[in-house]
């Protein structure tokens, strides 16, 4: 492609590409913002947990392993059937960390693990990836999860390219530009009672933010608090 003078950047994070600039989704970064968010949660115990040994799935794994305190991770085999991976986090200390690789994954053992007992935000601490809101749905609890940042990272792309074309297909600046995904925090691994209203707070001012009767009163009647209990959870 630069041989044809043609603008180009990689995308791909597990590429070896350096001829052209990359810019790529942080993948060691979501672990170590996983595991640090299990542990300020209660973790005792933590684990990776995903339905196949892809590349990206083990780059997440190591770098989550390496983010918890020493004897605290326990590892879960991936091409295990849920049930028995389930059946391996009866054995652990609660409550049990899970990052999951991603959100289906997430409400697979959110419901597996109901069937024995494990309950979601109490027993183990659930985060998928990929903020489907979907699989929460199915889930039957509010997951935690990271939203993947492919806008942010197809914007920057763009920019890329067009200082490129406009320096006559020069690369002039190789290097890859890491980009980290945003945890969204829910009621799946918030162990405390005023986290979750905290979080449902938060939910409900960013969906009315546009709505033009929308005050604090209003806040308070759709979330069925009184305006002293917002005021204690949101300090």
């Amino acid at each position: 492609l630069l041989h044809h003078e043609v603008a180009a950047v990689n995308l791909f994070n597990f590429s070896d590409i350096t001829c052209v600039p990359s810019i790529t989704l942080n993948d060691s970064a979501i672990a170590q913002c996983a595991a640090t968010h299990l542990i300020e949660q209660g973790a005792k115990s933590l684990t990776f947990i995903s339905q196949d040994g892809a590349y990206f799935n083990r780059i997440r794994r190591k770098s989550f392993k390496i983010s918890c305190p020493p004897n605290s991770y326990r590892e879960v085999e991936p091409m295990e059937p849920r049930r028995l991976q389930v059946k391996m986090l009866t054995t652990m200390q609660g409550p049990i960390g899970i990052l999951c690789s991603n959100d289906r994954v997430a409400r697979e053992i959110c419901i597996e693990g109901r069937l024995v007992g494990l309950e979601a935000g109490k027993d183990l601490l659930i985060m998928g990836i990929g903020n489907d809101p979907a699989e929460s749905t199915f889930a039957g609890v509010a997951m935690s999860s990271f939203e993947i940042p492919a806008r942010e990272i197809g914007k920057r792309a763009a920019k890329t390219l067009e200082k490129q074309l406009a320096e006559s297909c020069g690369v002039s600046a190789l290097g890859t530009d890491m980009v980290e995904a945003q945890l969204i925090s829910r009621e799946s691994t918030l162990s405390s009672t005023q986290a979750r209203l905290a979080e449902r707070v938060v939910a409900a001012i960013d969906e009315s933010l546009g709505l033009a009767e929308f005050d604090i009163a209003a806040l308070a009647r759709r979330l069925g608090l009184s305006r002293r209990s917002l005021e204690i959870v949101t300090r």
